[in-house]
């Protein structure tokens, strides 16, 4: 459930919200209540940063950590230019590169194995002082919190005890999008007071430029927790675009059409965004969803649903205005129409780069990435590489990247897919398609999955579908460079802008492939630690509620 700046409400369902954004325009400007135990945003947590001398006006500006475990990762903000160390009670666990990138972006980092109360530590290497955030002690996990209820600015909730904390209190965090927007103390209740006996309780007030800014989700969790608070996230934002026409709302929302580019059901299991959709389907019915596929000669028929969900791909979908519309962009931005966006209530960007483009539409938006169904793509229990070089996907009579460079590199090449004729060797081509359900053991016998991106998508940050499910079957990639590929898999997957970088990196990968495995295990455990579709389709679902649409019944 998703609580509205000034309702007083108590909600019953936590979740991921994913990536929904929203920039601050300003700072706090009222002091805060310090009796009712609000507090501005500072730096640090829960434990106390060493004392470092003021920076001077104009310097390049700080990392940040987000001192909260989303999926068992850290989420950590950083200028390109700058590294960051991480460390767990003082030992280095992981470090993210410099880059020539000039944005600030956000990393993700996978967070080994801990004992609550330990301290952990995100740090600049060249000068050894601590990004914003850090340190923090780490909570036990699955401490819970809990949003009781919003009253204008003033968010109100209880703390599950813990011994963690001095004097037994606790820091609870407010952020958009891996920032921190604002922060309260929890204490102990006092005696009578609502809520579990021993519990903490807070009231957190949100900046001006957060409660009366555009439209965002703000997600409440303990500093060094790993859990989202029940009950939110909360929906803040006054600047949002023109209202759509008013439109029935079902008592229940049993029924979604997912609607697909494929042009018919013949042609439908050679389509990717069909078995796309199965597997968002799959995710979605347990939460209580009837969903069915369309594809596009059956767009505009069939039974009645209370949403439709457009995966939006070469062409536009005519919306119904009596029905709750959610566009998915999963690619080809460039071929969205400049009037689009406002037929929808809401729109899904597959793209934390391209997001910000978006919003400059003024329809409500987040990030949303592709993802994978685990029950699909898994390793192989012993992988053999029976394909030195694969490559999968059709040439739409254009000379994919990827194919182009092997060739010129006379690398042992596999390709699987259609429209090749004429461009490349026939003997390259084993076949015009791979059923979907032997396309896992095919990424898991290559020995290197070769990856690559139309312009369009490379350009804007779409990351290919093929990252999340070769990564979730175990098979080392290569891809092209394509904008937020370290935000998302870290190093676990290289990127190649050359013919002769492609091929040094395939004979390094292919010569020592018990490495290349290791690093494809990590790629895989981020993939499931937040980029499935029981991941996207609980955001879905927020979403849908959070627009005043109608709740699925629950399911057993």
């Amino acid at each position: 459930m998703v609580q509205r700046m000034g309702e007083e409400m108590g909600g019953d369902m936590g979740g991921d919200l994913g990536d929904a954004s929203h920039p601050l325009d300003g700072e706090q400007d009222e002091a805060p209540l310090a009796e009712a135990g609000g507090e501005a945003w500072t730096p640090g947590w829960n434990e106390a940063s060493p004392p470092v001398e003021a920076e001077p006006t104009g310097t390049a500006p700080r990392g940040t950590l987000l001192p909260v475990l989303l999926g068992g990762l850290l989420t950590v903000r950083l200028p390109g230019e700058q590294a960051a160390e991480f460390l767990l009670d003082g030992t280095v666990f992981a470090r993210i590169e410099p880059t020539d990138s000039i944005r600030q972006r956000n990393h993700f980092v996978p967070m080994p194995d801990f004992t609550p109360g330990a301290v952990l530590r995100a740090v600049d290497p060249s000068t050894g002082t601590d990004l914003d955030g850090s340190p923090v002690t780490l909570q036990p996990p699955g401490r819970i919190g809990r949003i009781d209820r919003v009253a204008g600015r003033f968010v109100f909730g209880t703390v599950e005890a813990s011994a963690e904390g001095p004097d037994g209190e606790a820091t609870v965090l407010a952020f958009i999008d891996g920032e921190v927007v604002a922060h309260a103390v929890a204490r102990p209740a006092q005696a009578g007071a609502a809520g579990p006996a021993g519990s903490l309780s807070f009231v957190l007030l949100l900046p001006i430029a957060v409660a009366e800014g555009r439209p965002a989700f703000v997600h409440l969790a303990l500093a060094g927790g790993s859990e989202r608070f029940e009950g939110g996230p909360v929906r803040v934002g006054t600047q949002a675009a023109p209202a759509a026409p008013r439109r029935r709302r079902a008592a229940r929302a049993l029924r979604m059409a997912i609607k697909i580019a494929a042009p018919n059901l013949r042609m439908a299991p050679q389509w990717g965004d069909t078995h796309f959709a199965k597997g968002l389907k799959a995710a979605l019915e347990p939460l209580g969803w009837i969903v069915r596929i369309d594809t596009r000669d059956a767009w505009y028929g069939g039974e009645a649903v209370d949403v439709d969900l457009v995966l939006r791909g070469l062409g536009r979908y005519k919306v119904d205005p009596e029905r709750l519309n959610l566009m998915w962009l999963i690619s080809h931005p460039n071929r969205v129409e400049a009037d689009e966006p406002a037929d929808f209530d809401h729109v899904f960007v597959a793209s934390d780069v391209y997001l910000p483009t978006f919003r400059r539409t003024g329809t409500p938006c987040s990030a949303l990435h592709q993802a994978t169904d685990p029950a699909v793509f898994m390793p192989s229990p012993s992988p053999t590489v029976e394909t030195p070089l694969l490559f999968v996907g059709n040439s739409r009579r254009e000379y994919r990247t990827m194919v182009r460079w092997c060739i010129e590199q006379r690398l042992p090449l596999a390709i699987w897919g259609a429209m090749w004729e004429g461009i490349v060797p026939p003997e390259l081509v084993h076949g015009t398609h791979i059923p979907n359900d032997r396309l896992a053991a095919a990424y898991a016998g290559a020995g290197v999955l070769l990856n690559d991106h139309w312009d369009a998508m490379r350009e804007n940050g779409f990351l290919s579908n093929r990252l999340f499910d070769g990564s979730a079957a175990g098979a080392p990639i290569l891809t092209d460079p394509v904008a937020g590929l370290a935000e998302v898999f870290g190093d676990t997957i290289p990127a190649v802008d050359s013919a002769e970088e492609l091929a040094a990196e395939a004979k390094a990968i292919l010569a020592d492939s018990e490495s290349a495995r290791a690093r494809a295990r990590r790629a895989r455990d981020i993939v499931l630690s937040a980029h499935t579709f029981a991941h996207r389709a609980r955001t879905i679902v927020e979403v849908v509620e959070a627009l005043g649409g109608p709740r699925a019944a629950q399911v057993a």
